[in-house]
Formats: structure tokens, C-alpha cells, sequence
């Protein structure tokens, strides 16, 4: 088990830097040629994040179990942790508004 949460743990790490990459390097309305470039793989990129949301939300309720138990955590703790999907997708949501799409970016703006 704990070789899957190191496998868990450099793929949230590739992911997050790719992320990154993708989010803050990529922007379309940059002049660079590599911005240019990678702007037609950003697809790729947003499959690659979506990826991530969906292994984060499967694998939640065990990476709760097994942080549970190793931290001698109580029973209801660790079910009330593990049932918590609904609002680790609505954090999701929430980076997806606010940071991938810069909303406040774009509100700022329009003042």
C-alpha cells in the first residue's frame, strides 16, 4: 500500500507542475512561439487536469483510511473524511473559476 501512495504522491507532483506549466507558461495571448506552440496542445493539458480531479476523487476515501489509521484516528473521523467527495469536488470547482479561468483577473479588468 505504501508503494501506491508514492506512485500517488510523484503523479499529483507531475500533475500539479503540469498544471502549472500549462496554466501560467500557456497563455493565448502571448507572443512567444512556445506559448503559440503549446496554446494548440491545451486539450491535452485540460484532459490531464480533469485526470487528476477524477484520481483525487477515487482514490480519496482510501488515502483517508490509510492516513486514518497510521494517525490512530477514530472511527467516525475517518468516515466522516472519507464521505467528504461532494466538497472536494466543489474545491475543484472553485480552482477551476477562480484560478484556471482567472476570473478575478477578468473582473478586475472590467473595473
Amino acid at each position: 500500500m505504501s508503494t501506491l501512495f508514492k506512485i500517488l504522491g510523484i503523479t499529483i507532483i507531475a500533475c500539479l507542475g503540469l498544471l502549472f506549466f500549462g496554466h501560467v507558461c500557456v497563455e493565448h495571448s502571448s507572443a512567444s512561439k512556445l506559448s503559440q506552440v503549446l496554446a494548440q496542445y491545451h486539450w491535452a493539458l485540460s484532459l490531464w487536469r480533469y485526470g487528476l480531479y477524477t484520481l483525487v476523487l477515487i482514490i480519496w476515501p482510501y488515502f483517508i483510511e490509510f492516513v486514518g489509521i497510521r494517525q490512530k484516528w477514530r472511527a467516525e473521523t475517518i468516515l466522516y473524511l472519507s464521505n467528504q467527495r461532494l466538497k472536494l469536488l466543489a474545491l475543484f470547482a472553485f480552482i477551476e473559476i477562480f484560478f484556471v479561468y482567472n476570473l478575478l483577473g477578468h473582473l478586475f479588468v472590467w473595473l
